[in-house]
């Protein structure tokens, strides 16, 4: 069904609704009329109750209907724009939705790049978060235990040279300076600004 027709339903349905739900309004005339021999909370409440469930059936179809045309930009910006993007998405696959079911086969699909799987908690939906908001461009970046090492590594070797030292200590082994003492400076000035811009 396209997106228009689903719209038009959803919201022809929902006018109806409220035209019919006003008349069972807090102070309306229907209440004037029975005074204290009815109690019209109860049908406000069921009125409310149902618009909700109409609200969210709409949501639903209308995302699973832009999901299977590829528009999955909504749920990019949704996920972007939340305080904890990781926790909406385990949110929503834990809604269970259809856009909770696209993510789950989103990170299904990481899971089984890497050579894993779900079943026999092998590896979990969580464990893959960061990979998907990495691919979906909210995370700038994923940080790789390697990366960090090297990046150790180059600041002890960094010291090192700074102190004119022919060698230094890392990882329980006794390495040779290499590093030249001006590369070791800039290295530092750098270190320096970037913890200058992270507010450091």
């Amino acid at each position: 069904m396209a997106h228009s027709k689903i719209d038009n339903t959803f919201n022809g349905a929902m006018d109806k609704l409220k035209e019919l739900s006003s008349v069972f309004r807090d102070g309306g005339k229907l209440e004037a009329a029975c005074g204290d021999d009815c109690d019209l909370g109860g049908v406000r409440s069921a009125f409310e109750e149902l618009m909700g469930a109409m609200r969210e059936a709409h949501t639903e179809a209308t995302m699973e209907e832009s999901i299977n045309e590829g528009g999955i930009g909504n749920i990019h910006a949704m996920i972007s724009s939340a305080d904890d993007p990781a926790e909406m998405v385990m949110d929503l696959v834990d809604k269970g939705d259809a856009i909770g079911n696209y993510l789950y086969g989103e990170l299904e699909q990481l899971a089984i790049e890497a050579g894993k799987t779900f079943n026999n908690a092998e590896s979990m939906p969580e464990d893959f978060v960061d990979e998907l908001l990495y691919n979906m461009g909210i995370e700038e970046s994923i940080v790789d235990e390697a990366d960090i090492d090297e990046n150790a590594f180059n600041q002890a070797a960094a010291a090192a040279a700074r102190a004119g030292k022919d060698s230094f200590e890392f990882g329980g082994k006794t390495h040779k300076t290499t590093m030249k003492k001006d590369t070791a400076h800039k290295l530092d000035d750098d270190i320096d600004v970037l913890k200058q811009l992270a507010g450091l």
